[in-house]
């Protein structure tokens, strides 16, 4: 492919990535408020004036009206222009990581779902349960469709960056036993195992904590281990815990946060799950 090729086609993944992050952000305005996400029209949420084609342009109409309604003025939260960035963005890199192919589409799914419940946690402290229990269901439809397509249940080898990752990497068999464990597996059964690990262990901790962990992040972390297997769950979780410690450890340094002041986990989540997807 030639080079001008390779950028049309980059842009065009681009814009594509742009438009399903402006799905996202309807969804991400939608679906906490009990709203219909697919028969109701776009409006404005402060004048329920109708939203024209061109005002919902992905990002380029936020900052033609400088993030304001076009009919009444009304300010547009950050959100959602940030939602669809974040999704025109991953989608470029993955398509560039991964090129056309059931990994791309898989792992877009996935960092759909992550976009799409991080917006939601943070503006509403909520996981829903029609994405969450949503995106268990799409887990196992894909890895599925995987399987019986004829796909391997393990990828051929690490990553270049996963063996830059681990400690001792340069002794190859260290890198394969840490990879066929903590790496995303691709299977039915691997779907299963990372539904029941996944969501069993998130589960225990928030028995354990008492009411630490809410319901929506157990079935998050099922989701995610019905995309990716029981290992990479694990790993999803674990980094998101460090980077939640590391995060929540600085707001209280800095004043901004109170030590029993709650924060929402599925933020965290969802920059292991983008983590890992990049990696591989």
């Amino acid at each position: 492919m030639t080079p001008l090729a390779a950028g049309i086609l980059r842009t065009l993944v681009l814009c594509g990535g742009l438009v399903a992050g402006s799905i996202l952000a309807a969804i991400v305005y939608r679906v906490p408020r009990g709203m219909s996400v697919l028969t109701r029209e776009a409006h404005c949420p402060k004048c329920l004036h109708p939203l024209a084609v061109t005002d919902l342009l992905p990002v380029v109409s936020f900052l033609f009206h400088r993030g304001r309604c076009p009919y009444c003025s009304a300010v547009v939260s950050w959100i959602y222009p940030a939602v669809e960035i974040s999704a025109g963005v991953l989608t470029l890199v993955l398509f560039m990581r991964y090129g056309p192919g059931w990994a791309f589409a898989a792992y877009c799914l996935l960092c759909y779902l992550a976009i799409a419940l991080a917006a939601i946690d943070l503006e509403h402290h909520l996981l829903p349960n029609l994405l969450t229990i949503s995106g268990i269901i799409l887990g196992l439809v894909v890895n599925t469709a995987w399987y019986l397509a004829g796909g391997a249940a393990i990828p051929v080898k690490p990553s270049s960056t996963w063996e830059a990752l681990w400690p001792g990497s340069f002794v190859d068999p260290g890198v394969w036993g840490a990879y066929e464990v903590l790496a995303p597996h691709f299977s039915p059964v691997h779907a299963v195992l990372g539904i029941i690990v996944g969501g069993g262990v998130l589960w225990l901790v928030a028995w354990l904590s008492r009411g630490g962990m809410g319901g929506g992040d157990v079935k998050y972390l099922a989701a995610i281990g019905s995309f990716i297997g029981p290992g990479a769950a694990l790993t999803v979780l674990v980094a998101a815990s460090f980077i939640g410690a590391v995060v929540g450890l600085t707001l209280m340094a800095a004043g901004r946060m109170s030590r029993r002041q709650p924060i929402p986990f599925g933020p965290f989540l969802s920059l292991a799950v983008v983590g890992i997807a990049l990696i591989g």
